[in-house]
């Protein structure tokens, strides 16, 4: 465990005080002998300690060290779950010696016996200081180590995370291109107008909307929800977008084998087992007839005699889970300026202010306070309105699509 500066300076502070303490008659006596040390202030505390009393204030510093050696191991070693320390062992010598210093302090030995007694004090204080001095130091060394290579591996990460943002941005401009661009001009003759917005939760998107013009004025449009977000959500997109563009061509007037063929091509080596949930629709553009399909998506909305609502659609399974579903389709008619809304489940079930979740009829009803705007400034108010009650914080990715019959 590295200590803190704050913890280290108390730390050191102590130590000091104690080795000065800590066995200080023995510290006085050797070096005024070895140095023959007869005057100064050495002298004049030898003397001092040799007094009546000065035994007994050695022995209240001694009473202070042994409680910093008793905080020493318990707290540091225990507390703060230390290794082994050097404490541990000069603990037990430090009370032996104080054990029988203070009993034989009285007693008349003579010289040579007390020089070497507190010769053997000596070398314990300094053995401790030398250790206080190598833990202080050497903790100090960890403590630069470590941060050189906490801000070593903050550098790399930061460089990762950016290569990874950069990587994630080209992504989505690569999926911004999959998507299909609108264009009024070609739509004329299909009496129809098409507007679509998406908006990814993350860089890229798991949510994709598309359409496609048929033969015999018929136009095709869907909105897919992929399982999952992020990279693997967003690449299973693009198996699925090939799939609904291959089949297309080969099934297009039959809708339900066009859903039984993809959700075949879907499970076909699927070995991550997702899937997705799609919701889509043929209209023919002479006879106002449109027939749709829902795997598993949200019920689609529908705008008729100058209202919003709910449409009810069966709801087959999701495609790329089970093989071998046959799909139901529905037919419905639209007239003049009716409109078909298409949408994903990033537009409700999130928790609001107030409510517990935005639901499909708070959608319905702030669809219908907008029902005087024209079809794209109506998706744009929706994707900005589902934006900020999330406070520009996406849980799903959201998708959009309206088709109105001209």
């Amino acid at each position: 465990m590295i200590l803190s500066r704050k913890e280290k300076i108390i730390e050191i502070i102590l130590s000091f005080i104690v080795c000065i303490c800590f066995f200080s008659s023995a510290h006085i006596y050797i070096i005024t002998k070895l140095l023959n040390l007869r005057v100064g202030i050495l002298n004049a505390a030898r003397h001092m300690l040799d007094m009546p009393g000065g035994i007994w204030l050695f022995g209240w510093i001694s009473a202070i060290g042994l409680f910093y050696f008793f905080y020493k191991c318990f707290f540091f070693s225990i507390r703060k779950r230390h290794k082994v320390n050097i404490y541990i062992i000069i603990l037990p010598i430090y009370l032996f010696y104080l054990i029988i210093y203070f009993p034989f302090y009285f007693l008349p030995f003579s010289e040579l016996t007390w020089f070497f007694f507190d010769l053997f004090g000596f070398v314990l204080s300094t053995a401790y200081l030398i250790t206080e001095l190598r833990f202080f130091l050497g903790s100090y060394d960890k403590r630069s180590i470590n941060l050189k290579k906490s801000l070593l591996k903050q550098k790399v990460t930061t460089t990762q995370k950016r290569k990874l943002v950069i990587e994630l941005k080209g992504a989505r401009k690569i999926q911004d291109t999959i998507l299909p661009v609108f264009s009024q001009e070609n739509l004329n003759d299909y009496r129809t107008a098409i507007f679509a917005k998406l908006k990814p939760a993350k860089f890229v998107s798991g949510d994709f909307y598309t359409y496609a013009l048929l033969n015999n004025s018929n136009i095709f449009f869907a909105v897919v929800d992929i399982s999952g977000k992020g990279m693997s959500a967003a690449m299973f997109m693009l198996r699925v977008d090939t799939l609904i563009k291959e089949k297309l061509i080969k099934y297009s007037d039959c809708l339900d084998t066009f859903m039984f063929k993809v959700n075949n091509g879907l499970k076909f080596n699927n070995n991550m087992c997702m899937f997705a949930t799609l919701c889509c629709g043929v209209l023919n553009a002479d006879t106002g007839i449109l027939k749709m399909c829902n795997a598993g998506h949200t019920q689609p909305i529908i705008f008729q005699n100058n209202r919003y609502k709910l449409l009810n659609t069966f709801i087959n399974p999701m495609i790329g889970a089970v093989n071998n579903i046959e799909y139901k389709t529905e037919e419905f008619t639209l007239s003049k300026s009716d409109r078909i809304i298409l949408y994903s489940d990033g537009l409700i079930d999130f928790p609001i202010i107030g409510k517990t979740h935005y639901t499909c009829e708070d959608l319905i009803n702030e669809f219908n306070s907008i029902k005087h705007l024209h079809l794209q400034s109506s998706v744009e108010h929706i994707m900005d309105k589902i934006e900020l009650l999330q406070n520009n914080r996406l849980m799903d990715d959201i998708t959009l699509l309206g088709l109105e019959y001209l």
